[in-house]
Order: C-alpha cells, then sequence, then structure tokens
C-alpha cells in the first residue's frame, strides 16, 4: 500500500508538538511505501502568482488558506500515486492543502484506485463561515475529525466516511518532573482561539484576592503593544515568555500548578494536550472539543466568558495541595491512555486499510 502525505511545519510549532507527528509514527510503519511531500513556505513569485490567481481560487471555492504551494502539493501527490498505480493520499491540514485534488477526482469511476483522506482542525464554527467549501469535501473517501462535535457536524455531509480520531502529544518528550513542589502558578499559553479579554479578567480576580499567585505568559505577541495581551504587563505577578525552545516549555509546564485556558472555540488544543501530558491540571472553557480530550479528574469547566466561575477555580486549586497532587496523576493517566501517538497512529493505519479493503 503506497501512502503519500501533504504535510507542512508551522513556525510556531515545537518538534514536540503538533499534527506532524502523527506523521513520523506513520513513517515508521509502513517504511519505504511512506512519501511526504511537504507544502513549502511560499517564494516570492508564488506569492505573486497567489494574488493573481486568488480570484479563480474563490470561484473554485478553495477558501482563504488555499495558496499556491498547496496546489503544487497536491499536483505533485496526485502524479506520484498515478505512477505507483494507486494507494492514499493524506492531507495533513484539509483547510490549507485540499483543493485541486476535488477536480482531479472528479471521475471517481477512473481514479477509484486512488483514495484521498485529509484531516480537518478548524472548529465548525469556522466551516460555518465558509460553507462553499462543503461541496469539494465529497471527493474525499474519507475525512478525520478531531472532536466528537465535528463529526456529528460532518456526518450529515459526508455519511459514512466521517472518522473521529484524537489529536495526539508526544508523552514521551512531554512528562512530568520528578517531584512536584506547589508553586502557586498558573501557566497560559497560546493564541489561536484564546479568550484574551477573559484571561486578563480572571488575572484581574485572582490577583484582588491573591497577589502570591504567579501567571507564566506563553504568547508571540506579549511585546506587542497594540495585541490586548499587553495589558497583563500591569500586573506584577505576570511573567512573560516568547519564542522558547521546547526544553524551556516543558520546565515551565512542570513547575506550574494549573494551566489557565479560557477559550472562544476549541477542536484539539496543542497547549492542552502539552499540559496533560506533562500532569498539569487544567481550568478552561467547555467550548468545542474541549471534553474529548480531558475528564473532571483533571479539569474544570466554566462557561465561555465566565472570568468569575475560572478565577473560583484557580483559587480553590491552589488552597488545596493535596488535591492538587491527585489531579495531576489523573492528567498523565489520560494522557497515556488516550493521547499516545503510537495508538493513535494505528486507529489512522486503520482507516487507510478499510479503504483498500
Amino acid at each position: 500500500m503506497k501512502i503519500v502525505t501533504i504535510r507542512h511545519r508551522f513556525p510556531h510549532m515545537g518538534a514536540h508538538s503538533g499534527y506532524d507527528n502523527l506523521f513520523m509514527h506513520l513513517e515508521k510503519m509502513y517504511g519505504n511505501d511512506f512519501t511526504t511531500i511537504w507544502r513549502k513556505d511560499a517564494t516570492f513569485m508564488q506569492r505573486v502568482s497567489g494574488r493573481v490567481l486568488r480570484p479563480a481560487f474563490n470561484s473554485m471555492k478553495l477558501g482563504p488558506f488555499y495558496t499556491v504551494p498547496s496546489m503544487l502539493a497536491e499536483w505533485k501527490g496526485w502524479k506520484l500515486l498515478k505512477k505507483a498505480g494507486g494507494g492514499i493520499i493524506h492531507i495533513a491540514y484539509l483547510e490549507d492543502s485540499f483543493g485541486l485534488l476535488a477536480y482531479l477526482k472528479k471521475n471517481a469511476a477512473k481514479y477509484k484506485h486512488i483514495k484521498i483522506v485529509a484531516t480537518s482542525h478548524q472548529p465548525v464554527s469556522w466551516w460555518e463561515k465558509h460553507p462553499e467549501r462543503i461541496k469539494s469535501l465529497r471527493a474525499l473517501d474519507a475525512m478525520i475529525v478531531l472532536s466528537t462535535r465535528e463529526q456529528a457536524y460532518f456526518d450529515k455531509q459526508l455519511p459514512g466516511k466521517v472518522h473521529f480520531v484524537r489529536h495526539g502529544i508526544d508523552i514521551d518528550f512531554f512528562t512530568p518532573g520528578k517531584e512536584y513542589q506547589q508553586n502557586k502558578t498558573c501557566m497560559f499559553t497560546g493564541n489561536w482561539f484564546r479568550d484574551i479579554p477573559c484571561l486578563i479578567d480572571v488575572v484581574k480576580r485572582v490577583t484582588e484576592k491573591d497577589n502570591t499567585i504567579r501567571f507564566e505568559i506563553v504568547n508571540h505577541f506579549v511585546d506587542d503593544p497594540a495585541h490586548p495581551i499587553s495589558q497583563l504587563r500591569a500586573f506584577k505577578n505576570a511573567v512573560f515568555h516568547r519564542n522558547i525552545s521546547d526544553e524551556s516549555l516543558l520546565g515551565l509546564y512542570r513547575s506550574a500548578d494549573l494551566l489557565l485556558l479560557p477559550l472562544i472555540e476549541s477542536t484539539a488544543n496543542n497547549a492542552m494536550l502539552e499540559a496533560t501530558s506533562c500532569g498539569l491540571p487544567i481550568v478552561t472553557t467547555d467550548v468545542g472539543g474541549v471534553r474529548d480530550y480531558t475528564s473532571r479528574g483533571f479539569c474544570d469547566y466554566a462557561e465561555k466568558g465566565n472570568a468569575a466561575k475560572l478565577a473560583e477555580y484557580v483559587l480553590g486549586a491552589v488552597q488545596a495541595p493535596s488535591e492538587l497532587k491527585e489531579r495531576r496523576l489523573n492528567a498523565r493517566h489520560y494522557a497515556e491512555q488516550y493521547l499516545d501517538w503510537q495508538v493513535l497512529a494505528k486507529e489512522v493505519a486503520g482507516i487507510y486499510q478499510s479503504l483498500l479493503a
């Protein structure tokens, strides 16, 4: 079975985070039958071409993330599988890199030996803003989604083709520290779908009650005065980090007591996965796929925008160190049971196998 994957590395992702780790495990499983095509960042000429082609991309309903490098990667993958006599092409990021193949696969009978799989990362709310993209999904032979909410939504569009497979994490890198000592420290990291106004409100409420609780803030925009997160610089108990190494990020998770993660939306969330694998209890917003990646054994949930409830959870947690220790064990156990890429790669391989049966 020939497997061709179209992948893309995001500069803000560390080597041990992100969806690309799935394909590292699949590559080990399939060996020489596994080929990667990298969707590279656009060159200057490709950016120029992209601006020229954008009206055509829009008329083809390819979405805002689709680019010339996306099209070139798809064409290369298609040619490889035609030459090989068939197989599976798996697009790691559907929203970014799926478009041309929907048109090439229109003659389904002629190309039935080529199967297309794609993983969707964006939530239902994103797709509702881009309904024109739904039609192209019919060319897929299988669609992988990262939460059960998205599975229920797309099942109506593509009955029998939608598979929920969790996003995983490198549980061998993101591990708890050897000895936990309470530091009265909350960690926040990331930017995509983060509820920054709510975060600011939580920090304010917590600090008013206990200004010895420290907040470690990891965010690319902490030095941008125009970004709302810069408002946290008014708090002496907030410490800021940007562009840190994987090892530094790991150290922050290990030394924190809680992950504080106010969200607007979510399917899978890398910060949540990393923290869980490090045995870090979580205080977050009950939206999207959050409950597909957590349990009450280590996570407290609040309604969207409810800073008062999130602050209450933070204050309560730091006042109960023995309960925190138990919740840390629960978090790590959950990661080992549900978030191990090695296990999840076998689930994806099972989807491949069913398509070629």
